[in-house]
């Protein structure tokens, strides 16, 4: 893919880079929301990737959720126009089964905070910020934030986003509140040569452990 509001690239050593590209907020879209599962149905079946990173266009914005000018669009049938397809995108980083890291770099509000839930691995910038703000819509976070949030660790710092929408940060918070490492960005990542099988192995193994009843 060369364009569009979905990049993907292809790095060194079995490493693939999905970039939103949406700047300056990479908002997500109806179309973006297709490309995404275009795409990473497309990782999913290429044997040569072993690993996954996730990535924003720009640095003012990961993702800053969803462009709020399709609302109008889609709110006769919400769910079965936007919810749905969302929550089957965002759901195939979650489910794909090669490690999927997510490198944050400023705001992830919204589906961009929904998104980094469903990866396995968050690397944060220091300015990065997080939030679920649907509730001053009037609405909740529909995409996987409200499932996700409570089963992910250290819940009660992360609860508080969804009940008040104010972003909590890498500053005024832990950084274990939302990320696995912060960090400055730029860090290169390679996965090891040697039985490049085995991180997606373990990854599956992880999730089925993680979802069972």
């Amino acid at each position: 893919m060369a364009d569009g509001p979905v990049l993907v690239e292809r790095l060194e050593q079995g490493v693939a880079k999905l970039t939103l590209n949406n700047p300056p907020l990479n908002l997500v879209t109806l179309e973006m929301t297709e490309r995404l599962i275009e795409a990473l149905d497309e990782l999913e079946g290429d044997d040569a990737v072993h690993a996954l990173v996730v990535a924003g266009a720009g640095k003012k914005a990961f993702c800053a959720g969803s462009d709020v000018k399709e609302f109008a669009d889609v709110r006769d049938r919400v769910v079965e126009k936007k919810l749905a397809r969302e929550n089957e995108a965002f759901g195939r980083f979650e489910t794909l089964s090669k490690p999927v890291i997510v490198a944050i770099e400023g705001l992830a509000y919204g589906g961009g905070c929904e998104i980094s839930m469903a990866c396995d691995l968050r690397i944060t910038g220091q300015g990065a910020k997080f939030a679920l703000p649907e509730v001053r819509l009037g609405v909740v976070p529909g995409s996987g934030g409200l499932f996700r949030l409570p089963s992910s660790s250290a819940p009660p710092k992360r609860w508080s986003s969804c009940i008040s929408a104010n972003p909590s940060t890498c500053a005024r918070q832990s950084a274990s509140a939302w990320s696995t490492k912060s960090s400055q960005m730029g860090r290169r990542w390679c996965v090891p040569s040697k039985s490049p099988g085995a991180s997606p192995a373990s990854r599956r193994r992880l999730w089925r452990r993680s979802n069972a009843p």
